[in-house]
């Protein structure tokens, strides 16, 4: 009896390192499903921290979950804006060198024209 006493410590020791292991090496954010999971995560900004102190209690959680989902899409649209216009700059300085070089072949091939 006394073997399974100990027996049975050993392995509730064991499940208990096991779940501290597990919940160690979880990640704050966790993408599961159609869901995202956060754990333990802190953010640490003052003017954020003024505002959802402001909210009421028991209307945080919706509020943040839509802070979540309109901070995404703003800064997703954010990127697209950038790259567009990263996108826009390279294109117009393509365009000026081929106007460049265009203007190049033109004069070469005048002068070449008047005096054969």
């Amino acid at each position: 009896m006394a073997f399974r006493r100990r027996h049975f410590k050993i392995d509730k020791f064991l499940n208990l390192q096991l779940e501290k292991k597990f919940i160690e090496k979880k990640e704050k954010v966790e993408l599961l499903d159609d869901s995202i999971i956060i754990n333990n995560l802190s953010v640490e900004d003052l003017n954020t921290y003024k505002i959802i102190k402001d909210i009421k209690e028991e209307n945080r959680e919706d509020f943040i979950k839509k802070a979540i989902i309109i901070g995404a899409i703003g800064l997703r649209n954010l990127y697209l804006t950038e790259n567009v216009d990263y996108i826009e700059k390279e294109f117009k300085e393509i365009l000026k060198g081929l106007e460049n070089q265009s203007k190049d072949i033109k004069n070469n091939l005048s002068k070449t024209l008047k005096n054969p």
